[in-house]
């Protein structure tokens, strides 16, 4: 008979147990506490990821000589904005941007595959079309060993020390906050190359990248660059992603809304 009792309650409490697992959830993930781990983690959960939609916002300002005229002019970026989706599984992406301070320049971006589309306030109303072949050669294609050059160059590079802080509120979830300064001698020759003609920063510069990572998921939430050279300004960028795997539709304009070649200021 006791047996038997205990049989029946068992069986009566396995619903409620099953009702209470699905409001509370699985159990949390183990609290993580070493700053490069969260970095990790965070990419690596770009490769299970769909889409995500991204902002962008700019504060401060940036002294520098954009038009090849020999004098350094300065812009503020306060009012600069890029918004934008990107189809992870489908290698698109779509991004729109309105920077005013530079003569009231605003656009898009369309990337399908290898194939860019650029149309900004400069170039007129159709699309400026152009192939990025060998524009990611240097990108490891396997993510697994993207991933570990990622932790290599965190435990290995001199003046890389990621610091965790407390953790912060990003919406309605918690994150964990992760500082990266940078040593200004990884700072030297950063801007060569650059798609604006920045120049190469000083020695003296400083630049602090803040990762902001959801304590749940591991997904980056927030990533905030706050960057000061001598002579060129000080300047903060913060990313915002959200709507992860909501799923985006992005697609290639139609013919009579595209012209071959030129670029983003034409020519």
């Amino acid at each position: 008979m006791i047996r038997t009792r205990t049989a029946a309650l068992r069986a009566a409490a396995l619903p409620l147990a099953v009702i209470v697992a699905a409001c509370g959830g699985a159990p949390a993930a183990p609290a993580l506490t070493d700053p490069n781990e969260i970095i990790v983690k965070s990419f690596e959960t770009l490769q299970g990821a769909k889409s995500v939609h991204l902002e962008v916002g700019l504060a401060g300002s940036l002294t520098a000589d954009l038009f090849g005229t020999g004098t350094a002019t300065e812009f503020p970026l306060d009012t600069t904005t890029l918004n934008g989706d990107l189809d992870l599984a489908n290698d698109r992406a779509r991004v729109t941007f309105d920077v005013p301070a530079l003569l009231g320049l605003s656009g898009e971006v369309l990337v399908i595959g290898e194939t860019s589309y650029v149309k900004t306030s400069l170039t007129g109303p159709l699309y400026q079309k152009s192939t990025n072949d060998g524009a990611t050669e240097d990108v490891p294609s396997d993510p697994a060993e993207a991933i570990a050059e990622l932790r290599t160059a965190l435990e290995e590079t001199e003046g890389l020390d990621p610091v965790k802080g407390a953790d912060v509120a990003c919406g309605e979830k918690q994150c964990y906050s992760v500082d990266l300064t940078l040593d200004p001698s990884l700072l030297s020759g950063l801007g060569e190359g650059a798609p604006i003609p920045v120049g190469e920063l000083p020695a003296d510069g400083s630049a602090t990248v803040t990762f902001h990572v959801e304590k749940d998921t591991l997904r980056l939430a927030e990533l905030i660059v706050a960057a000061s050279a001598a002579g060129q300004g000080d300047i903060t960028l913060t990313l915002t992603l959200t709507k992860w795997d909501e799923g985006v539709a992005i697609d290639e304009p139609q013919a009579d809304q595209v012209t071959e070649g030129g670029g983003m200021f034409g020519g």
